[in-house]
């Protein structure tokens, strides 16, 4: 068990290693990336999060932490002179992306820009969060901008789809030598674990009842495309290990696939 001090040193640490300037003003924590119109800064007050987080297990404490911080790094991607706030859908789906967080990722938004993020419901504790791509940076799709748009959430959630599969198309995952039959899709957007929704379109023909993934952390998706009883417990080792060193864990569980869609192993 942490103490509310310990947790809060966590966050600041968590945050520099995402490489964010950072100065403690008592209770609160003055987050900073870049400078001048092209950087960002906001003064985050923890204690929220700390309260909600402090008598929780190590390993959720981490997780939260990573999320949390995650949600705050992401906020600031957006430099202080960005107008994307008002862009309307059509000026934002040639950029709309996609990024599976944890639902901590919401809190750390919140807490950096006074705005909850729109996300959508995956699993669990796992959300969608939506990002547009700037010239510079990236903004946090959030709810007032959501509800601007008058779209529904299946029309942002398929241009956002479209964005990740054509920036993975052709598919090219790497062979994971320590784990035989196991597949490591990374395109290095930090979008990867999302991509489980497009895996049907990117492996057209090959996902089948016998395909499992694995989405250990939001930079990576680890996959088996046919799979047998061997496969499976590689890419169980192999989700563990990946889920134990992941900047932004989400879980070490494997998915399936039921009507071209990532469901828990647990529910087919």
């Amino acid at each position: 068990m942490a103490d509310r001090e310990q947790l809060i040193e966590q966050i600041v640490e968590r945050c520099r290693q995402t490489h964010l300037d950072i100065e403690r003003v008592a209770d609160t924590i003055n987050v900073s990336r870049g400078r001048g119109g092209g950087g960002a800064r906001s003064n985050v007050d923890p204690l929220p999060f700390v309260e909600e987080w402090v008598d929780a297990p190590e390993e959720a404490r981490r997780r939260a932490v990573a999320g949390y911080v995650s949600g705050i790094e992401h906020a600031l991607l957006e430099p202080a002179d960005s107008e994307a706030d008002t862009w309307d859908f059509s000026e934002s789906a040639g950029g709309l992306l996609m990024r599976l967080e944890t639902e901590s990722f919401r809190d750390g938004v919140e807490a950096a820009t006074g705005s909850a993020p729109w996300t959508q419901p995956f699993h669990g504790d796992l959300v969608l969060v939506f990002l547009i791509e700037l010239d510079m940076g990236m903004r946090v799709l959030d709810e007032p901008q959501f509800e601007r748009w008058s779209v529904t959430p299946d029309r942002v959630v398929s241009g956002a789809r479209s964005m990740l599969f054509h920036k993975a198309n052709p598919a090219d995952p790497s062979t994971l030598e320590d784990y035989e039959g196991v597949e490591h899709l990374r395109v290095g957007d930090g979008c990867d674990a999302a991509r489980a929704l497009v895996l049907d379109e990117l492996f057209f023909g090959e996902i089948d009842d016998s395909s499992r993934v694995a989405l250990p952390g939001s930079d990576d998706l680890l996959l088996v495309r046919s799979g047998d009883d061997a496969s499976y417990e590689a890419l169980e080792a192999a989700a563990q290990a990946y889920y134990d060193e992941a900047d932004c864990p989400l879980t070490p569980s494997l998915f399936g696939f039921e009507k071209r869609k990532p469901v828990p192993v647990d529910d087919l």
